[in-house]
């Protein structure tokens, strides 16, 4: 390996004792050779990192690749993300979370790409992994770094970190880390920032990554929200609009920002019940002649929220129980 590897992928480790093995796998069987791993164990209470080392060792020529950073406390997905970006020295840099799993060849077509095309960032398609299913999701996120971002804020192109191949100097000389003890949606604050410093964004066509849904741990799976998620999503809008306003670019992005806080009040609609629920409908009331046109969000959702925002709250709930029993039914 080069003293400056060609990508850094980081992986956070916290309690995936059932997953971590294949994500591992696919990770130290990449075509690419130079590459560098970084691993942050969270402090985790089960023996994924002895799972990862055990995996490790039947691959000794990624050995020297590999660093792992262990946490003496747990610090959640935030804090796991800020050492990684700390640690890393490739070139360009790719999360990984520690219960999905990559193709192949995943990096070395990303990275060809980028190198090919002279991109700041590269956009690839993923898939989506049920238990006896897989859905394939295209993302044809390209153009400028403006293009880009609108696209993330407005829900046009998912947020993650782990379908993203970024230039390590984006982050680097912009200074930009995970905010502090945001760990649900803390990828759309990283994410958006990255792709508006970047020069140019180009799409790979093909899926890379696999986003596995049978983990019922996951912050993602959480039925009823907290106060702390919903405190996060909060707050992720919020440090959103503070950094587009210390760029002077607010008014420029100003619909997108609507539509992320349309995505959030979504959120809120699905995963609060209650007296809390009609609480949080009220937050954001420049959403409300938005909530019919936004196509990123589906028909019955949308109506849903128009409901919601037009203190018709039976309704609404009406409407998401017919969807959620479709749903069982038709994926039975």
């Amino acid at each position: 390996m080069s003293s400056t590897p060609k990508v850094s992928v980081y992986v956070p480790i916290y309690n995936v004792a059932p997953f971590i093995e294949r994500c591992a796998r696919s990770l130290f069987e990449q075509t690419l050779e130079d590459l560098e791993y970084i691993f942050v164990d969270d402090k985790s209470p089960d023996d994924s990192v002895d799972i990862l080392l055990r995996v490790l060792d039947e691959y000794p020529h990624r050995k020297s690749q590999v660093r792992l950073i262990r946490h003496t406390k747990n610090q959640g997905i935030s804090g796991a993300r800020t050492t990684a970006y700390r640690a890393v020295t490739g070139e360009f840099v790719i999360g990984c979370d520690s219960d999905d799993w990559v193709e192949p060849d995943a990096y070395e077509a990303m990275y060809e790409l980028a190198r090919r095309t002279g991109a700041d960032m590269v956009v690839a398609d993923y898939y989506v992994n049920y238990e006896n299913r897989e859905s394939y999701v295209s993302q044809r996120g390209e153009g400028t770094g403006l293009d880009v971002t609108k696209q993330l804020l407005s829900g046009k192109l998912h947020c993650s970190v782990c379908n993203k191949l970024i230039k390590s100097v984006i982050f680097k000389d912009n200074k930009l880390l995970p905010e502090p003890n945001v760990n649900m949606w803390e990828d759309v604050i990283l994410s958006v920032r990255c792709a508006f410093f970047a020069k140019k964004v180009v799409h790979l066509s093909k899926a890379c990554y696999h986003y596995n849904q049978e983990n019922a741990g996951s912050y993602t799976a959480a039925v009823n929200y907290s106060d702390r998620i919903i405190a996060n999503l909060q707050k992720v809008v919020s440090v959103l609009e503070r950094f587009f306003e210390e760029q002077k670019a607010l008014e420029i992005v100003n619909e997108e920002l609507v539509l992320l806080k349309l995505n959030v009040k979504r959120a809120f609609l699905l995963h609060t019940r209650g007296l809390k629920r009609r609480e949080l409908q009220r937050f954001y009331p420049d959403t409300t002649k938005y909530i019919l046109r936004q196509d990123t969000v589906r028909l019955y959702y949308r109506i849903a929220l128009w409901a919601a925002n037009h203190c018709m709250m039976p309704l609404a709930v009406f409407i998401l129980t017919l969807v959620n029993f479709t749903k069982k039914r038709w994926f039975l």
